[in-house]
């Protein structure tokens, strides 16, 4: 048996009754979208959670990268509880893509960092300022101790007994 919330409905009243007044503002919209998919998440129908989520983080992918991210992975949750674990799976995968590109200065950046850094270890300039443009490209530390040791190869200690 399902109770339904007397609070729960007066939600759902106001979110329907928000949609035509935010219709010409985005920014009002994408908020109201949200709300109502954070609300079918909790109390209303996940198919439609998924559908009013994933639109919603579609609209503000590029402008509001974090935001988009915890709608999405809001999503991806609605995805699972429905017993949709291709889109759960879909949704993850695009989470983190759009993590990678979207939050960082972007992957041109971090190679263009990794590339510099290389250069400059086959010389004899300092490295510190090469590891600090890779820091703030956000490279991984993996990418930049990959990078050194394509330079310098591999240390491995001589064992002494």
């Amino acid at each position: 048996m399902e109770v339904c919330s007397p609070c729960g409905s007066r939600t759902a009243l106001l979110l329907d009754r928000a949609e035509p007044l935010v219709r010409d503002s985005p920014a009002l919209r994408v908020t109201a979208a949200s709300l109502r998919g954070a609300y079918e998440l909790e109390h209303g129908s996940l198919e439609t959670a998924y559908d009013v989520l994933v639109s919603a983080a579609r609209t503000i992918l590029r402008d509001e990268p974090a935001r988009a991210l915890e709608m999405l992975l809001r999503a991806a949750d609605a995805a699972w509880w429905s017993g949709r674990l291709d889109r759960a799976a879909e949704l993850g995968t695009l989470a983190a893509a759009s993590a990678f590109d979207f939050l960082g200065p972007g992957a041109a950046e971090a190679d263009d960092a990794v590339i510099a850094l290389k250069e400059a270890a086959t010389t004899d300039v300092n490295l510190m300022e090469p590891l600090i443009a890779c820091a703030r490209a956000r490279c991984t530390e993996g990418e930049i101790v990959g990078a050194l040791r394509q330079v310098f190869g591999e240390y491995t200690e001589t064992p002494r007994f």
